[in-house]
């Protein structure tokens, strides 16, 4: 198989063959943004936190550890839906995680 340098040849065909993972690699980033900029500071310092507020210590826990599970579940629907038995990603329970987890996550 020849391999395509053109970066915008290389984003037309995935355009083509997996239209979504350009908006999964969208959410990705944006959700490891606000996991490493804003979440894992936080976590950082939830000794003080815990002891003058231990239910909001507990929502940064709770949100810190469902966030860095949607970003794991993401990166490994990315890896198998750009394998070469992509096509079987669309049926893989992790779609259900993924769902199931982004409402969570909206809930909060």
């Amino acid at each position: 198989m020849k391999e395509i340098k053109s970066k915008s040849t290389r984003l037309s065909l995935l355009a083509k063959e997996a239209p979504e993972i350009p908006g999964i690699l969208e959410e990705f980033e944006l959700s490891l943004a606000l996991l490493t900029g804003q979440l894992s500071p936080l976590l950082s310092s939830i000794q003080q936190i815990r002891l003058q507020n231990k239910p909001l210590a507990t929502f940064i826990e709770l949100k810190h550890n469902l966030l860095l599970s949607y970003c794991t579940f993401l990166s490994f629907y990315l890896l198998i839906r750009l394998s070469k038995d992509g096509d079987t990603a669309k049926s893989h329970p992790v779609l259900f995680k993924i769902t199931t987890l982004k409402q969570t996550l909206d809930g909060l």
